[in-house]
């Protein structure tokens, strides 16, 4: 079984589950963003596929 992780960082809420190859959620968490302070600093990533 493959499994993919899933984020969604929002205003509100953030939320993540681990989703498996027919897209069922196999566990999943939601929590509260924090407020009151800064957010912290986050880099970008990218993945760059080369042709071979």
């Amino acid at each position: 079984m493959t499994l993919a992780l899933a984020i969604d960082l929002g205003g509100t809420k953030i939320e993540a589950a681990l989703v498996d190859d027919d897209g069922a959620i196999v566990e999943g968490s939601r929590r509260r963003t924090p407020t009151g302070a800064a957010p912290p600093r986050m880099s970008p990533c990218s993945h760059a596929a080369s042709p071979r």
